[in-house]
């Protein structure tokens, strides 16, 4: 009899586990499938002043949004699994003495830097995929060896851009009760697409609108990539 409620606990608790499992796995595919006709928007927006609708391009892009999400999926999956590591071995330091006091922030400078270090091997990825039509997997090759060639650069925009975005968030969550975040958050995201996107057209050379009549051109210095940087 002991065994037989013992199987069940572990039964249900596997049930319960696949269930949350395949609910967040499709929450997160649900929820990524904007970037890529975000992304198509964006480049509208930025490269000729073209306002598009994003509903018409979320089904246009359907099929390569489904794609893209999956393949990033696995990305995020590592690296969210190193963060959450990361963070479990990092409250060790509240048993030291001293450090102790300081754990706190130690805690959030290292997910400060890993985000960071996450957002910008990616940063080029959707704007590449979109702009050179390319696969999935060579344009996150791409993105990734241009963000190592302009590590510096890509890096310290991100860092600036993340502390910000977690400094905006945090003071909306306690002043309004939580109830600012249903703003904020998706803005949040708007935000890294179109630094995304900016970062891009900055690295690769691209000609962009910052308003209906002017035009800016980045310096022309060729790489191995055939791109303007």
């Amino acid at each position: 009899m002991k065994s037989i409620v013992l199987s069940d606990r572990i039964a249900a608790f596997n049930t319960g586990a696949l269930v949350i499992f395949v609910f967040i796995f499709a929450f997160r595919f649900i929820l990524g499938l904007y970037e890529i006709p975000l992304t198509v928007v964006i480049e509208g927006f930025m490269s000729s002043n073209a306002r598009m609708g994003f509903t018409g391009r979320f089904i246009s892009n359907i099929g390569k949004s489904s794609r893209f999400v999956l393949v990033k999926m696995l990305y995020t999956v590592v690296f969210d699994i190193v963060i959450l590591f990361s963070v479990y071995w990092l409250f060790e330091l509240f048993n030291l003495s001293v450090v102790k006091y300081f754990a706190p922030f130690i805690i959030m400078l290292a997910v400060l830097i890993l985000l960071t270090v996450r957002y910008t091997f990616i940063a080029m990825w959707a704007p590449d995929a979109v702009l050179r039509d390319k696969g999935v997997f060579r344009a996150f090759g791409y993105s990734v060896k241009k963000s190592v060639r302009n590590m510096g650069s890509i890096f310290t925009t991100f860092i600036c851009a993340w502390t910000l975005i977690i400094a905006v968030n945090m003071l909306t969550g306690i002043f309004t009760f939580g109830a600012g975040l249903i703003l904020t958050l998706p803005l949040s995201v708007l935000f890294i697409n179109f630094l995304n996107m900016a970062v891009y057209y900055g690295k690769t050379g691209r000609r962009y609108y910052t308003d209906a009549n002017t035009v800016v051109t980045p310096p022309i210095v060729s790489d191995s990539d055939g791109d303007r940087k």
